[in-house]
C-alpha cells in the first residue's frame, strides 16, 4: 500500500488494521450557547470562589392544532427561553466576567457541561447542570442596544427562575 511506504511498518499496521484494539477513544463535550444575561453575575465561595449567572436562549415554534393555548390560531409563533446556569472558575476569566458582564448583555458561551449531585434536607438528591464556561465573547451591553435600536423591549425578556 502506499501509505505503508511513508509511515513505520509498526504504526501502518496497527492503523490499517481493522481487528486492532482501540486504545484511545475520543470524546466530545462541548456546549456553545448564545444568549442573554438573566442577572448581574454573583462570586460564590470563598476557598475555591466561582462565579454564576443564568443565561436566556429562545428559539421560536410554530403552535399546530394538538399543543395550541386556547385563543391562539392555527400556525401562530412562540418564543420558548431555556435558562441556563454558567459557571467560571479560573481567576482572570471571574475577574473579567465581573467587571463587564451586567444583566441584559448578549454573549456567546463556549463551555462543557458538567452535572452535580446535590441533597435536599428532606432527603431527596437533585442532579443540576451547569456549562463550565472556557470562553466568553461579549456581543452588546443594555445600554448599547438602548443606542442603537431605542427602548428595550421588556415583553420578551423574562426573569430567570430562581436557583
Amino acid at each position: 500500500m502506499l501509505l505503508r511506504k511513508f509511515i513505520q511498518p509498526a504504526v501502518a499496521t496497527r492503523f490499517l488494521s481493522t481487528t486492532a484494539p482501540l486504545h484511545r477513544e475520543k470524546y466530545i463535550n462541548r456546549v456553545q450557547l448564545l444568549g442573554r444575561v438573566g442577572r448581574d453575575p454573583e462570586q460564590r465561595g470563598d476557598a475555591y470562589p466561582v462565579v454564576f449567572f443564568p443565561l436566556a436562549t429562545a428559539h421560536t415554534i410554530r403552535s399546530s392544532n394538538q399543543d395550541e393555548p386556547v385563543g391562539e390560531e392555527e400556525g401562530s409563533e412562540r418564543v420558548i427561553t431555556s435558562w441556563h446556569n454558567i459557571t467560571i472558575g479560573q481567576p482572570w476569566f471571574r475577574k473579567y466576567v465581573m467587571d463587564y458582564v451586567t444583566r441584559g448583555s448578549r454573549v456567546i458561551i463556549d463551555g462543557s457541561l458538567a452535572y452535580h449531585k446535590s441533597t435536599l434536607p428532606d432527603g431527596s438528591v437533585r442532579v443540576s447542570a451547569n456549562v463550565k464556561a472556557k470562553e466568553l465573547i461579549i456581543l452588546s451591553t443594555p445600554r448599547q442596544d438602548e443606542e442603537s435600536r431605542g427602548p428595550r423591549y421588556d415583553d420578551d425578556f423574562h426573569s430567570p427562575p430562581d436557583s
